[in-house]
């Protein structure tokens, strides 16, 4: 049996999810409890949809607990994955004291940009 297609269609819906629900974003901060709770939601409703699209199918025939351990992976996957990458974001090195000299938008750019964590 080919496993091919549940593989994209469950690939496409925790893709769509990740996307509503902006864990595309690479400016948000991981270590967050928004973040960690967006991500659990994401892959919940990626679960959900996959889940009621292979029961509702007549080919989908699939354990729940086959669905559940999916569930539990990608959380686990995407959570290690994204902790990883922050640490390895924020550990890039130690930020110099700065003075910024000018005025209007342009010294208020500059600012903004060293005082971002990326």
């Amino acid at each position: 049996r080919s496993y091919t297609l549940p593989f994209i269609i469950t690939m496409f819906f925790y893709s769509v999810t990740l996307y509503v629900f902006d864990m595309y974003n690479h400016r948000r901060l991981y270590p967050s409890w928004e973040t960690w709770y967006r991500t659990a939601l994401s892959v919940f409703f990626g679960g959900a949809l996959s889940f009621s699209t292979f029961y509702l199918l007549p080919e989908g025939l699939y354990g729940r607990g086959i669905m559940a351990i999916q569930m539990v992976l990608a959380m686990v996957l995407i959570a290690g994955w994204r902790y990883v990458y922050s640490g390895l974001i924020h550990s890039t090195g130690r930020k110099i004291s700065t003075i910024v000299i000018g005025a209007g938008e342009c010294g208020r750019s500059v600012y903004e940009l060293l005082r971002s964590p990326f």
